[in-house]
């Protein structure tokens, strides 16, 4: 009976060390569970950040760039002065309608168009006035050159770009 006894006590040992092995593999399954939730979590948030940063922050703080397209007669620079356009501006503050009426005054482009692309540039696409001819008349009793262009609109020539 002693044989048989230490038989049943060796199973008893060996099921609690199956038991105890499980519950430990339980553990570390739970473990690893909450580790991957907690990397899931934390990746989760940088994602956030970064899109907060790219969406509010950057458009919020940056200056403006501004690019021009169909400009071949004049520098962007001498526009940029004569508009009077603060390239120091924040792109969200950033008015194209007021910047569009300024350009159309300037009487040098047959069209204009101020867009605004994310994050921080200005794009300003113009359809420059094209001469068709050149005529001599008399303004405050001097006698001016001025351009005329396809339309018949007369503009005045004075070397650069008017006022």
């Amino acid at each position: 009976m002693g044989d048989l006894y230490s038989f049943a006590d060796l199973e008893r040992y060996c099921s609690q060390k199956e038991s105890i092995s499980k519950v430990k593999r339980g553990k570390n399954a739970d473990m690893r569970t909450k580790i991957l939730k907690i990397l899931v979590v934390v990746l989760f948030a940088v994602l956030i950040v970064e899109a907060v940063i790219y969406v509010v922050i950057i458009p919020c703080t940056a200056s403006v760039q501004v690019r021009f397209a169909g400009l071949t007669q004049y520098a962007p620079e001498d526009i940029i002065k004569v508009c009077g356009l603060n390239v120091r501006q924040t792109w969200i503050n950033f008015d194209t309608g007021a910047l569009a009426s300024k350009l159309n005054r300037i009487h040098l482009f047959e069209s204009v168009q101020v867009e605004k692309s994310f994050p921080d540039q200005i794009i300003i696409t113009v359809s420059e006035r094209k001469t068709a001819a050149i005529a001599i008349t008399e303004i405050n009793g001097q006698s001016v050159a001025v351009q005329i262009d396809k339309t018949g609109y007369v503009y005045r020539l004075d070397g650069n770009i008017p006022a």
